[in-house]
């Protein structure tokens, strides 16, 4: 079977990097008119803003996981949207029916969770609590907890093991539908028909 080599994207990656960056910022400065000055002044601030990311490993590492899903995520709006455009639907149709609020807020924890999961991939070994990596032999990493002291023997992926755990807690889940029930306990009190 035929493969193809790629290795050279790696060596592109931190351009890439730069240049979205760059671009990202222009835009969000001219778009916005936050600062109020020139293009040149805005291109400036993207160009450094660059230039940071590109001094940070993990800034990049964490630019190069989140991208590609977000651009996913733009994607697959894209072709929800043509698919209800395509049978007919008109955009006040489909703001009158899905709702405005209801899509915007979607999106938004979507982009959320993609932005916690590239987090915990690039920064979680660094800010870890369970502790310091000390030898590994084949797939078991040896842990040392920090505050007890303990040696701890487990497989390769801790942190989203750890991650993971933590969000599908019962606790947790139970804490979450508690409070939905009473969100929409109070959003049916207080609406008014």
């Amino acid at each position: 079977m035929a493969e193809v080599d790629v290795s050279l994207l790696n060596v592109l990656s931190p351009i890439i990097t730069f240049l979205l960056i760059w671009a990202l910022t222009y835009a969000i400065l001219e778009k916005s008119q936050l600062l109020k000055g020139s293009k040149n002044l805005h291109a400036f601030i993207g160009f450094i803003l660059g230039m940071l990311f590109l001094f940070s490993p993990n800034a990049v590492k964490f630019v190069n996981l989140f991208t590609p899903w977000f651009i996913v995520l733009v994607v697959v709006s894209i072709l929800i949207l043509t698919l209800f455009f395509s049978m007919g639907w008109t955009p006040e149709q489909f703001k009158d029916n899905m709702g405005e609020g209801i899509i915007r807020w979607t999106l938004l924890i979507i982009l959320i969770i993609i932005i916690v999961i590239a987090l915990t991939k690039v920064f979680g070994p660094v800010t870890s609590p369970i502790g310091q990596i000390e030898d590994s032999s084949d797939n078991e990493v040896s842990i040392r907890s920090v505050e007890e002291g303990i040696p701890r023997t487990t497989q390769e992926g801790l942190i989203g093991e750890e991650v993971r755990k933590s969000l599908f807690s019962p606790r947790l889940l139970g804490a979450v539908f508690l409070l939905l029930i009473v969100s929409f306990a109070i959003r049916m009190v207080t609406t008014q028909e």
